[in-house]
């Protein structure tokens, strides 16, 4: 019914935030221990932008285990709340992604990017998957529709 999503905190210090993330892998039965009805509930909840994070990270774990893919899942967070929706483990590197809801981008969404950037000293593939229908590279940030958030692992 729900899985934890573990924190990435590795060579970064204490300064990180440990405690794992819960996750729902059914989103219907999410909405309605929230008591959300209909989808104009939905579209006003004060946690329709969590909804919206828990089913695609359910999506990627999803495609994790039915494709036999071996990445790992993480979030990132600090003690100051800068903070990275989802990593993406490969061994080797690590690839960061925001999940917004908005339907439009703004370059608000890559704060986190950036960050992670800069702690990290990485300069390797970046996403932000986001509401919105096309998909688009604006500095160095592959932004995806969030139909097309398979496309976060390298390679496909």
């Amino acid at each position: 019914m729900v899985f934890r999503l573990q924190p990435y905190y590795k060579n970064v210090g204490k300064r990180l935030i440990k405690s794992p993330k819960l996750f729902f892998y059914d989103t219907g039965l999410l909405t309605t221990l929230l008591r959300i009805g209909d989808k104009e509930v939905l579209k006003n909840h004060y946690l329709v932008g969590n909804i919206f994070e828990n089913l695609m990270v359910t999506e990627l774990v999803k495609e994790i285990n039915n494709c036999g893919r071996s990445q790992q899942l993480y979030f990132f967070r600090d003690s100051h709340g800068n903070e990275v929706d989802l990593i993406i483990d490969y061994g080797d590197r690590q690839v960061p992604v925001e999940i917004k809801l908005s339907a439009s981008y703004s370059s608000e969404f890559s704060k986190g990017l950036d960050y992670w950037n800069d702690t990290m000293k990485s300069d390797g593939a970046k996403y932000v998957v986001y509401g919105g229908k096309d998909n688009h590279k604006i500095k160095g940030i592959t932004i995806l529709s969030w139909m097309d958030i398979g496309k976060v692992f390298i390679g496909d």
